[in-house]
């Protein structure tokens, strides 16, 4: 249980000693959360005029659509910055031959909007679901592949791992298609977990030895299943689903032990974090006004009931809501997250090779 105690309140208590490692580069996979303009770019390819494709997507920082899906920056953008102090991550679909000789060589997203876990056709030909987006993490695994770096282990042992969330498309599209919860605890999750283990081995097997791995999706909080697909369904005191909360607390549990249990097996030769994102926004929405939020519960550009995107315009306020679309955080939620993320209590282990770095402002 949290305390009812904000937690910035006790952001600085703890810090690492030293510096920690030097990253010489940072990596991306993930879905939705994590995408800096894969999905987009994916769609710009195949003539799919995209949402993330138009303001007021990028409105708040950009001031321009980036395919971010969101009305600014991210998590992994706030850390990439922090970290590497140079740029953000370009993604993989993005990039050009000098960018990959240069650049590219150190910052690339492979994370993709949309995302599954599970290949796309295995879930289509095992379960009937379709998927709109037809990149899982395989597919951003084989991308990997491709570059020069995934075969030089000495690089990509300097460099920094964020796995962000990936998971909660299956579950989605689970939910979708009629799939009970029972259905998917028994046959999504341990497929997604083996998934998701077999990843970040191939990723310590390539020579990564410091790795953020994000914690789930509070799918039970956000607007489109509270205030259309489940709007009628028993939530709790804060207003979340309370059947799709149980969902995102098995997963994590999973989540957890995994982690747990790959820094067991690799012992001090690998560093693995997890962030607790659930833990995170669950402090959000209990407390929101402490973290400059208003309004907790609705989108910030509200088009759930709405298919003509051109008529639509964001809220005047946008650092007030903690949801952007109905799906996804706006950017004062993803600062907060981050700034959580380097607060004890959110974070396992803590201090971490991370901390020193954050705190003291020591970055390369």
């Amino acid at each position: 249980m949290l305390s009812s105690a904000p937690a910035h309140a006790h952001a600085h208590a703890h810090q690492a000693a030293g510096r920690g490692p030097s990253f010489e580069g940072m990596y991306a996979w993930g879905d939705s959360l994590t995408d800096t303009g894969n999905s987009l770019l994916y769609q710009v390819s195949i003539g799919v005029d995209a949402p993330q494709g138009h303001l007021p997507y990028g409105q708040t920082f950009f001031h321009y659509p980036t395919g971010r899906i969101s009305d600014g920056r991210l998590v992994v953008d706030f850390l990439a910055k922090q970290i590497r102090g140079l740029d953000f991550l370009l993604p993989y679909l993005g990039l050009n031959n000098t960018e990959v000789n240069s650049k590219g060589k150190s910052l690339v997203n492979f994370a993709v909007g949309g995302a599954t876990a599970q290949n796309v056709d295995y879930l289509n030909s095992t379960y009937n679901i379709s998927v709109f987006i037809p990149y899982s993490l395989d597919n951003q695994l084989q991308w990997f592949s491709t570059l020069p770096f995934s075969k030089d282990k000495d690089a990509f042992s300097k460099a920094l791992i964020y796995f962000g969330q990936i998971g909660v498309n299956d579950y989605n599209r689970a939910l979708e298609n009629g799939f009970s919860l029972d259905d998917i605890v028994t046959k999504f999750f341990p497929n997604v977990i083996k998934i998701i283990q077999n990843a970040l081995e191939l990723l310590i097997a390539s020579g990564a030895k410091y790795l953020v791995v994000e914690g789930g999706y509070p799918i039970g909080c956000t607007p489109v299943y509270t205030k259309l697909l489940y709007i009628n369904a028993a939530t709790d005191e804060y207003g979340c689903v309370e059947e799709l909360q149980s969902l995102n607390a098995i997963h994590d549990k999973l989540l957890k032990e995994l982690v747990y249990n790959l820094t067991t097996k690799y012992n001090e030769d690998v560093h693995l974090i997890y962030f607790d994102q659930l833990k995170a926004y669950a402090e959000i929405i209990k407390h929101p006004s402490h973290y400059g939020f208003i309004n907790a519960t609705d989108p910030c550009f509200d088009k759930l009931h709405s298919t003509n995107l051109t008529s639509l315009e964001a809220c005047s306020s946008p650092s007030t809501y903690v949801s952007w679309d109905g799906r996804h955080f706006i950017e004062a939620t993803h600062k907060v997250l981050f700034n959580l993320f380097n607060t004890k209590g959110f974070v396992t282990p803590y201090p971490n090779f991370l901390t020193s770095k954050l705190f003291k402002g020591h970055f390369h």
